[in-house]
């Protein structure tokens, strides 16, 4: 059984597939946090 995915991604909308944008910020938040290499690390993580 996979494990859920720690981000939890908008739900699709009913015009068609959600802006690349509004996937990609949680991804580039992490990636400007002065901590990110354990943010990361927990995000792909397998526990």
């Amino acid at each position: 059984m996979e494990p859920e995915p720690a981000v939890k991604f908008p739900p699709r909308g009913t015009t068609g597939p959600v802006h690349i944008s509004t996937l990609l910020n949680p991804v580039l938040e992490i990636c400007r946090h002065p901590d990110r290499d354990r943010l990361l690390a927990e995000l792909f993580s397998e526990e």
